[in-house]
């Protein structure tokens, strides 16, 4: 079981990295493969029901089960779209020996807040699956931060887990790790993006015992220890595919990786072991299961290809998105790069306003052929040149030289004149006359 929690995923403008992070994070239980995936809440940033909408078409390129719990901002001021798009609210399933079951605690409160009728419906789970030998609590907000009141007491829904011999309550929220073992083991986990992100995996080896991988504590595995990073867009749409995996953990680190890949002249590949057999799905490309090990500090390239790769990557697309201030413009830059073979491994972007002096753009990321970056430029300009380098993993290289990027100004709102301003309070003036007279005549009568 792979667990992550607080992933707030958005992709609006100045929140890139967050979905950046949204798509390593599906990259990374890839790669490990559990049998399950777990978020306890918060997956989303915020509300809008795009974000959710984006979730879900990340979520389609996990090649395992998920499973997700709702936390504070997931609720949506209108509608219930997290329910729409990605599980329901409380949820109470069996997955072999494990018994999980999930409560809501999100809606209007930032503590914490569960009810009576949650309370009842609880019970009644522990009760019909009682003959399950591992049981694993889940809800977004740590048990000890919510309030307990006179409907739903939290003490009575600790009690309740005890009852029932639960093994593990899992939460969020905190975006900081904590382990408490009494009265029963309950962990919380960071977030999965920043600094101090990490994730954790648990085994189950028998109908028994729950052990931790690689960490070999109840001690999350810092994200940034591990990486892994596509190069191609895993659609089969390319003759080959490149994966950079790095292992900065003290430990060795195994895993393993689904290429899709379109057939060519044959199938070669680099570090990483062909596991089973590979076959053709619907005759439009390949898939290839490599495994790949990891020692202590080592990077990998695993890469597959059916062709000879000739020629470098290219620019597929560029989009230019202008956000107009006071005194200066901010232009969003939208790249999509692509290549026919390996994959590009990075991108550098210069600008200038009059093709003499160049300035550098910084790039990020988001997944595999998406990259963004930004530039800022007094509104009086309305067009810059783009330089673009872009490589594939063998250094392969393509510049694209002076791309006019034209940034069309919004046309400037029209100010109604003073002459109508006048006439309209004119009209006023007499309605209200017209009145006075009215409720004047009805007194007389």
């Amino acid at each position: 079981i792979l667990w992550l929690s607080d992933t707030h995923y958005d992709n609006i403008k100045g929140q890139k990295h967050l979905e950046h992070e949204f798509v390593r994070d599906v990259w990374i239980a890839n790669f490990f493969r559990p049998d399950l995936v777990l978020i306890t809440g918060d997956v989303v940033n915020k509300p809008p029901e795009d974000l959710f909408k984006g979730v879900y078409r990340e979520l389609q390129r996990l090649d395992v089960p998920i499973l997700l719990v709702p936390g504070n901002h997931d609720h949506a001021i209108k509608g219930d779209l997290f329910t729409k798009y990605l599980a329901i609210s409380n949820a109470s399933l069996n997955v072999g020996p494990i018994h999980f079951i999930s409560m809501d605690t999100g809606p209007g409160s930032l503590n914490g807040d569960i009810t009576k009728d949650q309370l009842d419906w609880l019970s009644e789970e522990l009760e019909r699956n009682q003959g399950r030998p591992i049981r694993i609590f889940m809800c977004h907000h740590p048990l000890h931060g919510i309030a307990n009141t006179s409907e739903a007491n939290v003490s009575a829904l600790i009690s309740m887990l005890l009852e029932y011999d639960t093994d593990i309550a899992l939460h969020g929220h905190m975006h900081y790790s904590e382990v408490f073992k009494e009265p029963l083991l309950i962990l919380v986990n960071p977030n999965a993006y920043g600094a101090t992100s990490g994730f954790r995996l648990l085994s189950i080896p028998d109908e028994e015992t729950v052990e931790w991988e690689y960490a070999g504590t109840e001690e999350p595995i810092p994200k940034n220890d591990i990486d892994v990073q596509f190069y191609q867009e895993n659609d089969g749409s390319a003759y080959g595919s490149t994966v950079k995996l790095v292992n900065n953990l003290l430990m060795p680190v195994a895993g393993h990786l689904r290429l899709r890949v379109r057939p060519g002249e044959g199938l070669w590949i680099e570090n990483g072991t062909l596991e089973g057999n590979w076959s053709a799905r619907e005759g439009d490309y390949i898939v290839v299961d490599l495994g790949v090990e990891l020692d202590p500090g080592e990077t990998k390239m695993a890469r597959i290809y059916t062709v000879s790769d000739e020629a470098p990557p290219s620019m597929l697309d560029m989009n230019a998105e202008i956000i107009q201030g006071a005194r200066t413009n901010i232009i969003w830059l939208n790249l999509t790069l692509r290549d026919d073979v390996l994959g590009v491994e990075g991108a550098e972007l210069k600008y200038s306003i009059d093709g003499e002096a160049w300035e550098s753009i910084q790039l990020l990321r988001i997944d595999a052929d998406t990259f963004v970056g930004k530039l800022q430029l007094d509104n009086s300009i309305g067009k810059a040149y783009v330089s673009l380098r872009v490589w594939d993993p063998e250094g392969s290289a393509n510049l694209i030289e002076e791309e006019l990027i034209v940034f069309e100004q919004p046309p400037e709102k029209e100010v109604p004149s003073r002459s109508w301003e006048v006439i309209g309070g004119l009209s006023v003036v007499v309605i209200v006359a017209v009145l006075v007279v009215i409720l004047s005549i009805r007194r007389r009568s």
